[in-house]
C-alpha cells in the first residue's frame, strides 16, 4: 500500500496529531524529520557599513530537514526587546522547487517569502534574497557545519541594515533549557 512512499505514514499521523490540535508546520516537521539539529547564539545588528551597532540579541534555531532534504524547516526565537514580554518566534519553511537547489521560503506568520539557493545537496552553504514585506528585502549568505551557523545578511528598504547570525551547535536539551530561560515569569505575561 505505501510502496514508493515510505513518507505517507508518517505524514498521515504527522497531519492526524495536527487536527487533534498540533501546533503548526513544526508539529508536521518533528514527525517526518529525517534530522533536527539545534544552534544557540547571537544575533548582532548594525549600520549597512557595519559601524554604528544597533543591537545585540540572543537567538535560537532548530532546524528540521525532511524528505530526503526536500523540505527544511527553520524556527528562530530571538530575545524580545523587554524581559517581560515573551520571546519573539519565526517559522520558515523551505520547499525544494524539483530537482534544483533552489527553495522557495515561506513564513508560517508574516509577509517573509522569497528564495533561498544552496550551493550542493549537502544543504550545507546557501545565499539568500527574501521579501520582508513593506518594501523591505533581505539578502545575504549562510553556512553550517558541525560547529555551528553563520548567517550574514543585508536589510534594504526604510531602515538599512547588517545583520549577523552566528550559532553554535548544542544538543536537543540543551536548546529547550535556553528556551525556556527566555520566557517572562508567568505574572509578567
Amino acid at each position: 500500500m505505501w510502496r514508493g512512499r515510505p513518507w505517507l505514514p508518517r505524514i498521515c499521523a504527522a497531519l492526524l496529531a495536527l487536527a487533534n490540535g498540533g501546533d503548526g508546520a513544526m508539529s508536521v516537521a518533528a514527525d517526518i524529520a529525517d534530522a533536527v539539529n539545534h544552534y544557540v547564539g547571537t544575533s548582532v545588528s548594525s549600520s549597512p557599513d557595519g559601524r554604528i551597532p544597533y543591537n545585540k540579541t540572543d537567538v535560537f534555531l532548530k532546524r528540521a530537514t525532511a524528505e530526503g532534504g526536500r523540505l527544511v524547516v527553520e524556527t528562530w526565537t530571538r530575545s524580545a526587546p523587554s524581559p517581560s514580554m515573551p520571546p519573539v518566534v519565526s517559522v520558515l519553511r523551505l520547499t525544494r522547487r524539483g530537482e534544483s537547489l533552489e527553495y522557495d521560503v515561506v513564513a508560517e506568520k508574516g509577509a517573509r517569502s522569497g528564495i533561498v539557493t544552496f550551493a550542493s545537496g549537502a544543504l550545507d552553504r546557501w545565499t539568500l534574497d527574501l521579501d520582508l514585506g513593506d518594501g523591505r528585502r533581505e539578502t545575504g549568505t549562510g553556512r553550517i557545519s558541525g560547529a555551528g551557523v553563520r548567517v550574514a545578511k543585508t536589510v534594504e528598504g526604510a531602515r538599512p541594515m547588517r545583520v549577523v547570525d552566528e550559532l553554535r551547535a548544542v544538543s536537543g536539551e540543551v536548546y529547550e533549557r535556553e528556551i525556556a530561560s527566555m520566557r517572562p515569569p508567568k505574572q509578567a505575561e
